[in-house]
């Protein structure tokens, strides 16, 4: 502990600026040998508000016949305060463009900023998922229930639910998943958990499903995943066995920017695919391409678009201090950052969001204050317009 404590009492950072931008499309192009040239697959748009809110997605295919995209899928987005409402959209095309609403879904969001609610149409049924939390962190969710539409039942039904607990300082995450038996009574249904390190990084996943999977990941420096290994069985009540490791190597420029990133697949049958991804510096322009190669040598590549130049700065060192650290639930940050119209967020190990407090921009010094919240390991974030840094903190009563 007290070697934790001693790295988290000042925690610097090496940082590239960003101008934060948007991406409004990305194509997908296929190499072809016969062509000697990159073939159209599939394209992506994207659209936002003034506040940078996405208000549509939309993905669409390449037509040989026609020569260009058409329409496959979209969703649309709109904000209410604390309500945000989805409308997903299939198409028909028979030479011209229909949209057809599939399916209908909003968010509610409570004053801590957790989504407390959220309600989807269907073909005619109607679901909800409900949310609870306690000292921020969520203990129930997905407390579905339905009403058939055609039937017209006024009363709602419960269906699933899934119970959340948390130990190691909230680092790891247990749940169970239950159906409703009637009354009272739950039966079970599978049961899981999450592990995480004091970064925020899951170590390792399980679920006892159908087709139980056992997922456990390793990171380097950067927090960039490098190793995972798969295990699974097709029988719940059969013990796990190795599926597959996925290795992971990254390689950055003399500015820190990732240009290459080879990802190694090696399945039981001793099966191995290896992948290739390049990547073009994308800081002096609205644009940026991705390719990758596959170990029989198939070549994909993805184009994008921006809303606005990405404004690449030098990386220079950012310092944060959080002291104390450790806490008892009163600490003061201390950061160059704070002069910059700076949101300060704070989240539970499991990514939880805490607390936020908006537009801070009067001194280098923050003090923040807690009255309720458990011992454990959280993250502060300090976000600009330009740049964001986190720390860890450590709240110890």
């Amino acid at each position: 502990m007290k070697t934790i404590i001693a790295t988290l009492l000042i925690f610097i950072v090496q940082v590239c600026i960003f101008a934060q931008p948007k991406i409004t499309r990305e194509v997908t192009k296929l190499w072809d040998d016969d062509l000697q040239d990159w073939k159209n697959l599939s394209e992506k748009i994207y659209q936002y508000n003034s506040d940078k809110e996405l208000t549509l997605y939309q993905e669409s295919t390449w037509s040989e016949n026609e020569n260009k995209f058409i329409g496959e899928n979209k969703t649309t987005y709109d904000y209410f305060g604390y309500r945000t409402s989805i409308n997903d959209y299939r198409a028909i095309y028979d030479g011209k463009l229909y949209w057809i609403l599939n399916d209908s879904s909003e968010y509610l969001i409570n004053e801590d900023g957790c989504k407390n609610q959220f309600n989807e149409s269907f073909n005619f049924l109607t679901w909800r998922w409900d949310y609870e939390y306690l000292d921020g962190c969520l203990i129930k969710s997905a407390t579905h229930y339905f009403k058939n539409l055609l039937t017209n039942t006024s009363d709602w039904q419960p269906n699933d639910r899934i119970l959340y607990s948390y130990s190691n300082n909230n680092q790891n995450v247990n749940y169970i998943v239950e159906n409703y038996a009637g009354g009272d009574e739950w039966d079970l249904i599978y049961k899981g958990h999450e592990y995480y390190d004091n970064r925020g990084n899951l170590l390792e996943e399980y679920n006892s499903n159908e087709q139980p999977r056992l997922y456990e990941n390793t990171y380097d420096s950067k927090d960039r995943l490098v190793f995972q290994t798969l295990y699974t069985s097709s029988d719940p009540d059969s013990a796990l066995l190795f599926r597959r490791e996925t290795e992971y190597k990254y390689f950055e420029d003399e500015n820190g920017f990732l240009i290459k990133m080879l990802y190694s697949r090696r399945y039981a049958n001793n099966n191995t695919y290896n992948y290739t991804f390049l990547y073009e510096n994308y800081c002096d322009g609205l644009t940026k391409t991705e390719e990758y190669t596959t170990f029989i040598g198939v070549r994909k590549q993805w184009y994008y678009e921006y809303d606005e130049p990405t404004n690449c700065l030098e990386s220079e060192e950012v310092m944060m201090q959080i002291s104390p650290n450790p806490s008892s639930g009163s600490f003061t940050i201390t950061s160059d950052l704070l002069f910059q119209n700076t949101e300060i967020s704070i989240y539970s190990s499991n990514g939880q969001l805490i607390q936020s407090i908006p537009f801070v921009n009067r001194a280098d010094i923050q003090k923040i204050t807690f009255d309720n919240i458990p011992n454990g390991v959280y993250f502060v974030r300090l976000k600009s317009d330009e740049q964001s840094i986190t720390a860890p903190f450590i709240i110890m009563k």
